[in-house]
């Protein structure tokens, strides 16, 4: 039998986060405390990337909008981004990324509408009640979910594994980006597979930059450290967690979620 953690004898009891700082996601959203302080990035020593690479906001949606893709802050790490439904331009991102196949490529959404391009829901009711929880106490933020992935998803999102794992983003500027490009983006990290991710401009690699096409930059910078918690929710509701990032498990035991193991 699995073993159970922060459940109450009721079963689920999800609430508000102990110390009256009330839910999650205005905790690990783009000012919570999990965000490193940023200098700026004009003061940067850029030299390593060519400033032909730096796109504007309106020449970022452009390429997206063309199907092609570039590198973009998130709250954690520099990702590699294009549109989640565009299976050259994700094969395109997998082939920059030198990513196994067996390792599905995460997207993050500019808003929980857009994940109906994603998935079409869960099968279970307390599936569903636990993701509008999760929804409700973490996002925008870094604790993304396995959701079922509809089947006409490109490969590398779900690499035969049924699953896509997805959230709402707590960077200002790469929510704004889903939301003009008119659906989610892929969002796995800006580095060749196997190497260090970039929390920096100056820790991006130009070549892979080059390959891609371009960058995007605005404050606040991403926070390094660790990458987003990932969940897959059980079919009674309960969370496993999958990858243990930035959101400790603890937190989610602290925010009501019976937690699996």
């Amino acid at each position: 039998m699995a073993a159970r953690r922060g459940c109450s004898r009721g079963g689920q009891r999800h609430g508000r986060l102990p110390g009256g700082h009330g839910q999650a996601g205005h905790i690990y959203g783009q000012n919570g405390p999990y965000l490193r302080s940023h200098t700026g990035y004009k003061n940067l020593n850029l030299r390593y990337l060519s400033a032909s690479l730096a796109l504007s906001f309106e020449d970022a949606v452009a390429r997206l909008h063309a199907g092609k893709g570039l590198v973009y802050p998130t709250e954690t790490f520099f990702g590699l981004g294009c549109k989640a439904t565009d299976h050259e331009a994700v094969a395109l991102i997998a082939q920059c990324k030198t990513r196994p196949v067996y390792k599905p490529v995460p997207v993050i959404a500019g808003s929980v509408e857009q994940l109906a391009l994603l998935t079409p829901g869960f099968a279970e009711r307390p599936q569903e009640n636990a993701f509008e929880a999760i929804a409700a106490a973490f996002w925008p933020g870094p604790v993304a979910v396995l959701l079922p992935a509809r089947q006409e998803l490109p490969r590398p999102l779900h690499g035969a594994t049924g699953h896509v794992a997805a959230r709402i983003c707590g960077h200002p500027l790469a929510r704004r980006l889903c939301l003009e490009a008119g659906e989610p983006l892929t969002a796995t990290s800006a580095n060749q597979s196997g190497e260090p991710p970039a929390a920096r401009l100056d820790e991006l690699d130009p070549e892979l930059v080059r390959a891609v096409g371009g960058y995007i930059a605005a404050e606040p910078q991403p926070a390094g450290g660790r990458p987003s918690t990932i969940v897959s929710i059980e079919p009674d509701g309960s969370l496993r967690v999958v990858r243990e990032g930035i959101v400790p498990t603890l937190v989610l035991e602290q925010a009501g979620f019976c937690i699996v193991s």
